[in-house]
């Protein structure tokens, strides 16, 4: 619980920033980040929580309000998927 609401924080806290970006991330950046999006329609949860969780991997510090928004969906799959050591991840 109490990562969640870490992460709740700093979204809240990183929400008011400016999220335009696409400008300043590389091309081979922005592949990764959509083949890691097709990840994101499966019905299996554990195939949505890895690319939600290497989407916010990949855009920390990049992008962090769009990383922050994936990470905390990542905690939400692996709640879900009731595996602890993905929650403190």
């Amino acid at each position: 619980m109490k990562s969640f609401l870490v992460v709740l924080f700093c979204s809240l806290a990183l929400q008011s920033m400016p999220t335009d970006v696409s400008a300043t991330i590389p091309d081979s950046l922005k592949r990764r980040i959509d083949s890691l999006r097709a990840f994101l329609s499966s019905d299996d949860f554990e195939t949505r929580y890895a690319g939600e969780f290497g989407i916010a991997w990949e855009l920390f510090d990049v992008d962090n309000p769009e990383a922050v928004g994936h990470a905390g969906l990542a905690y939400e799959l692996a709640h879900n998927i009731g595996d602890t050591v993905r929650l403190i991840k």
